[in-house]
């Protein structure tokens, strides 16, 4: 069962038949019109830490969503799909994100689009990425001969 929301429209919808002996026959359903926008997807934490690390380049991103929804991410000004199994979704991060990303700190976004159209807002989720080797040590001298 559907819940009307106080925006949606419930609206009457009527058809009248002729049978051509001047009986009429009048059919009446009523309709729910979703015009709400879905509340914003939530954004797991990612990574453990919301820090992408070299070994956690491929990382699953994880939230949940209104049921039938879809849910769209902004990774790095690339739009994906994420994968949606009833109110949660994932993604899983490829080489081609963590490069887009870059390096340091970046804002990934998730949008939903409930099933009669309307878009939520946005989520947001602020990470880093640090996937690059520290730099070798420097061995100073100690004495002047070693």
């Amino acid at each position: 069962m559907t819940t009307a929301r106080a925006t949606d429209l419930v609206t009457k919808i009527a058809a009248t038949a002729d049978d051509g002996t001047g009986v009429d026959t009048l059919a009446e359903i009523q309709a729910l019109v979703d015009t709400n926008a879905p509340s914003a997807p939530v954004i797991n934490t990612i990574a453990g830490n919301d820090i992408i690390n070299s070994s956690e380049q491929s990382s699953v991103i994880t939230g949940t969503n209104e049921a039938g929804a879809t849910v769209s991410l902004s990774i790095g000004g690339t739009t994906r799909a994420a994968t949606v199994t009833g109110t949660t979704w994932s993604y899983t991060l490829v080489a081609a994100d963590i490069t887009a990303m870059g390096q340091g700190a970046e804002t990934i976004t998730a949008t939903q689009t409930d099933a009669a159209g309307n878009v939520s807002a946005s989520a947001s989720k602020t990470i880093t990425v640090d996937t690059n080797a520290p730099s070798a040590p420097v061995i100073n001298t100690i004495a002047g001969n070693d």
